[in-house]
């Protein structure tokens, strides 16, 4: 049976752990720490870790998140429960690149977007991010900023779709899933 990735609201977490970080013991932790953490939180819809592969662009990035939520009052609960403020606090204290620094932008860009159409997609292992900048009718699977989180926005628009082969996609980021709820 295939998974589907639906939602209402998206966070998309980006960042990159700072350069002394062991890869490996890292995406060790996203499986059996992170990932198992945001799933466990009951108004959490969907939480997954990707890779970055490659892309068109260099973004500043090497990693990204997706955290989903059927609404945003469940967004809104989730996000500014001191459960989560402290978790991330320590992400930052462990990876982070900029670990005691108030601007908190510097270990992680964080944004929240709207799905614009409600539209079954397949999850896959393998998935393509296209930013736009302009107010233009993007194909199926397009979420609109609804604002930034943490730093300043460079896009309006966001279309994410999932592939299950690596070679079947060419897109501004091209990411590899780490772990997901089954």
């Amino acid at each position: 049976m295939a998974r589907s990735f639906t939602c209402k609201y998206l966070v998309l977490l980006t960042y990159t752990p700072r350069k002394e970080t062991d890869i490996e013991k890292y995406e060790n932790w996203l499986i059996n720490v992170d990932n198992p953490f945001f799933n466990s939180l009951n108004k959490v819809y969907h939480y997954s870790n990707w890779k970055v592969l490659g892309g068109s662009e260099n973004f500043g990035f090497t990693y990204f998140d997706f955290l989903t939520f059927n609404s945003l009052s469940d967004f809104n609960t989730t996000w500014n429960s001191t459960e989560v403020r402290e978790f991330t606090s320590e992400w930052r204290r462990m990876w982070g690149q900029a670990p005691h620094s108030d601007k908190l932008h510097l270990n992680a860009r964080v944004f929240l977007l709207e799905k614009l159409r409600n539209k079954f997609q397949e999850f896959k292992s393998f998935v393509s991010i296209n930013f736009n900048k302009k107010d233009i009718y993007l194909k199926k699977y397009s979420f609109k900023l609804i604002k930034s989180l943490r730093d300043e926005a460079d896009f309006e628009y966001l279309k994410i779709e999932f592939f299950h082969e690596q070679n079947q996609i060419s897109s501004d980021i091209n990411g590899k899933l780490i772990v997901a709820p089954l």
